[in-house]
């Protein structure tokens, strides 16, 4: 019984990554959103080090898991987000001929923000996470006692700065509604 559970919930994980995937390389890399975030982070290092996201996100990622498992302690935690993260990049691989769908920044942003929203929310219900800076957030809390919600905003703040500072001011006003609409989705998928 418990293996159908997993299974079930690996399913959950695969179609959540994938619709993630969908929405960074449709409508999200081709524009340069750096929203935050280690996507955002992604965006910006695939201008910077001509790195694919695919890469990068996995490089970056599996460092936070590990930490994050450590934080955690769960072990299923750690082997159901490490899937996650493999599938991301496998499935930003596989799709990245999909980046040049939509070539309007607003309906970008606000397609990718809710698809993006859709897709974590997805991985979340599934019992799994991405490796985001939402691990960063929690250890600090844990650590620090500073709110996670503070950390995530500073790191988003962060990325989505530098992202304009390399991208232009246009890219920060996209980027913020990318943002609202993502977290705006997550909440009202995961409460």
């Amino acid at each position: 019984m418990k293996s159908t559970r997993l299974c079930r919930e690996l399913l959950v994980v695969s179609t959540g990554t994938l619709i993630m995937s969908l929405g960074i390389n449709m409508f999200i890399a081709n524009h340069h959103l750096a929203f935050g975030g280690i996507t955002g982070i992604c965006v910006i290092l695939e201008h910077i080090l001509n790195t694919s996201i695919a890469m990068n996100n996995i490089i970056i990622s599996i460092p936070l898991l590990l930490v994050g498992t450590w934080v955690q302690g769960t072990m299923l935690y750690l082997f159901k987000s490490i899937i996650a993260v493999f599938e991301v990049s496998i499935f930003l691989s596989l799709t990245s001929g999909l980046q040049d769908f939509s070539s309007n920044y607003f309906v970008a942003s606000i397609l990718g923000g809710v698809i993006l929203g859709t897709g974590i929310s997805i991985v979340l219900l599934g019992g799994a996470t991405t490796g985001g800076t939402d691990t960063i957030a929690l250890m600090l809390e844990q650590k620090f006692k500073i709110h996670k919600h503070v950390t995530m905003r500073i790191i988003d703040g962060a990325v989505i700065f530098i992202g304009a500072t390399i991208f232009g001011g246009l890219n920060l006003i996209y980027s913020i509604l990318l943002l609202f609409l993502l977290t705006q989705t997550v909440k009202f998928l995961t409460s």
